[in-house]
């Protein structure tokens, strides 16, 4: 869960960086419209850095018109399995994640990596281990 969450996250980190120029972890506003840079501006927090979470790096891109950001703020059952995962123990609980739940998010966390690397799926399956048939002694 704590991968997946990573990998949902860093997709849409990667698509502000690639496609925007925008470091989500200091946000330049003036790389956004008059309208953006209002909205954005007051999420200043220390130092005067701007960083975005999950959620608003999605919200951004949404609100610069990206596909990845329509997918997330669409997607209503992404953010509970999110939430499942924060209230695990590999995060800020001490739940337990259900078999199910992970296999709903990984199929989810597949759809967004779509996005960035269209023959994901070739890919997992390129980098899986060989398997070899066992050997037998005569």
């Amino acid at each position: 869960m704590a991968r997946l969450y990573r990998t949902v996250e860093l997709i849409g980190q990667y698509r502000l960086r690639v496609k925007f120029d925008i470091n989500s972890s200091n946000v330049d506003v003036d790389k956004l419209d008059y309208r953006l840079k209002e909205k954005y501006g007051k999420i200043e927090g220390k130092n005067g850095k701007i960083k975005l979470g999950l959620a608003k790096d999605y919200e951004l891109l949404a609100d610069m018109g990206d596909d990845s950001g329509k997918k997330f703020a669409e997607n209503n059952r992404l953010m509970d399995l999110l939430t499942n995962r924060n209230e695990s123990i590999l995060a800020h609980g001490l739940s337990v994640v259900s078999s199910e739940v992970f296999h709903e998010l990984y199929g989810i966390t597949l759809e967004f990596a779509r996005i960035v690397v269209p023959n994901i799926e070739e890919l997992i399956t390129n980098s899986e281990f060989p398997k070899f048939e066992e050997l037998h002694e005569a």
